[in-house]
């Protein structure tokens, strides 16, 4: 039978040593790297981490999703617009603007890619899922909102995430809860909604994020940022833990969740990794210079500071990419011998 509480799951003695750990490592400001935690509750560092290059002029960009290619989909909310990157970071395609028809968004707040051929958008103002090709040509909607079947009806959308063979989760964000869609459209079930049978560690309060990793179980940003819950495929609750600090985004890339915590740009960034399914702690990304003064565009023209909150991660083919409100800053990884 799982345990669900994070309390039983590992002594004190590792969380307390993992805190002071990404204590002192945040307030170190001029080394970057790779922190994991070992089976004796310390923290090694296997590499360190350096910005190489970056890309990419937004307005307010939001979220960011890879596909299987290499390519990049960049929501810019203050835009209304997704932008499409080839592996090298080049702009090759874009569609949107502000309004209520297809192309256009009111306030996005999330996209998906994992499919490659299907682009997904969480179409907030309008509350509605916009389906687009890999072209960013316009495939579909989802819109519940006046369906006569009152559990069937989301508002706000927040956040989506897929699984790979189609399946869509979205936080519906009027009704604080999750749902799952299959790749019809068709409301599978709800996760995390309350009622009498409802476990308590299974019931969502003000979700927020949503990832699938690469076995298709989904974790949940919940608590308003605060608190990390994970479920299986078929909604049941595997695994509960307490945030200490708030956070804004979760990505899930293989069987590590990275946490994105709510930051300003004067600080480095501390990025915390989990397991996806059991939400045991697997160490820190500590990345240095979120301002990034000195880091170059390909073209070889300086690289404007992030500015404003680092909002997303994409760790892909042995890279790694922050997507800041105005830019993304690539990163790279050296081993520590």
């Amino acid at each position: 039978m799982p345990n669900h509480t994070a309390a039983r799951q590992s002594p004190f003695a590792r969380t307390l040593t993992l805190a002071l750990c990404l204590l002192c490592a945040f307030i170190s400001a001029s080394c970057g790297g790779v922190y994991v935690l070992r089976e004796d509750a310390t923290l090694q560092v296997t590499a360190t981490l350096a910005p190489s290059g970056g890309f990419g002029r937004f307005i307010e960009a939001v979220a960011v999703s890879p596909d299987r290619m290499g390519n990049l989909y960049v929501l810019d909310r203050g835009a209304s617009t997704v932008v499409k990157f080839d592996s090298l970071g080049d702009s090759i395609r874009s569609a949107g603007g502000y309004g209520r028809d297809h192309f256009q968004f009111d306030q996005p707040a999330d996209l998906d890619a994992r499919q490659t051929n299907n682009i997904f958008v969480a179409d907030y103002g309008n509350h509605r899922i916009e389906q687009y090709s890999r072209e960013l040509a316009y495939l579909a909607t989802f819109y519940t909102r006046e369906d006569p079947t009152q559990a069937n009806r989301f508002g706000y959308p927040t956040s989506i995430a897929l699984e790979d063979a189609g399946n869509l989760y979205l936080i519906d964000g009027e009704n604080d809860r999750v749902l799952k869609a299959t790749s019809d459209f068709r409301i599978d079930r709800v996760i995390g909604g309350y009622t009498t049978a409802s476990r308590p560690d299974a019931v969502l309060h003000k979700p927020r994020s949503l990832a699938v990793d690469r076995a298709n179980n989904l974790t949940v940003l919940d608590n308003g940022g605060f608190k990390l819950v994970s479920f299986d495929n078929l909604g049941n609750p595997l695994a509960a833990r307490t945030l200490r600090t708030g956070a804004i985004r979760i990505r899930a890339f293989g069987d590590t969740l990275f946490v994105i915590p709510e930051i300003g740009n004067d600080q480095n960034l501390s990025i915390e990794l989990y397991n996806t399914r059991t939400l045991q702690p697997r160490g820190i990304w500590v990345v240095p210079n979120i301002g990034l003064p000195n880091a170059k565009l390909a073209g070889g023209s300086e690289l404007a500071a992030i500015k404003g909150r680092v909002v997303d991660i994409v760790v892909q083919n042995g890279r790694i990419l922050l997507l800041g409100h105005f830019s993304i800053v690539q990163y790279t990884l050296t081993p520590v011998q």
